[in-house]
């Protein structure tokens, strides 16, 4: 990119943070208040309602900070922290946290190869990677299903590679029948 057109995304992508950010703080701070009763007493259905509002109005927040993130490393105000993370162990341990579908039975499982598998990364921002797809792909699964995280060690172009393939257990077990 030019640097004039890296200038004007910069400041596009700041504003766009700016705008979008004090809304949805306002818009999340009022579904808090609605969440602890503050506007009287809700019925389950409200209820129910409400908590849906309030985990879009998370994500949402969570997109601002992470549009925020891409910013400043574009901008070079940060940097990526760069060091040895065993990413099949990363995976695991994000995947046994996120509860995102439980209600629906839709159930997250890891597979595959165990051991360390260790790559060159920021551990804190690949962990909210595999958090945000193993949440996104959860949320989108109507009913009763296994979703899996499959981890495979493949050699590309004589390299080593670790690989997480995340989806439908029916998908993963037609590829392997292949």
């Amino acid at each position: 990119m030019a640097s004039s057109t890296t200038e004007s995304y910069l400041q596009l992508l700041g504003l766009a943070v700016h705008e979008f950010r004090t809304p949805a703080s306002v818009v999340g701070g009022y579904l808090r208040m609605l969440q602890r009763d503050a506007a009287g007493e809700l019925n389950d259905r409200q209820r129910k309602m409400i908590d849906e509002a309030e985990k879009s109005c998370a994500r949402l927040v969570t997109l601002i900070a992470e549009m925020s993130d891409v910013a400043k490393l574009d901008s070079g105000v940060i940097a990526l922290a760069r060091q040895p993370v065993d990413i099949f162990a990363l995976v695991s341990d994000v995947a046994e946290h996120v509860q995102e579908a439980r209600d629906r039975e839709v159930r997250l499982e890891v597979r595959g190869e165990d051991g360390a598998a260790h790559v060159n990364g920021d551990a804190t921002r690949l962990r909210a990677a595999f958090d945000a797809v193993f949440r996104a792909v959860l949320r989108e699964k109507g009913g009763p299903c296994v979703v899996v995280a499959e981890r495979r060690r493949e050699t590309q172009n004589g390299k080593g590679a670790a690989v997480v393939v995340v989806s439908e257990a029916a998908t993963v077990q037609a590829a392997y029948e292949r």
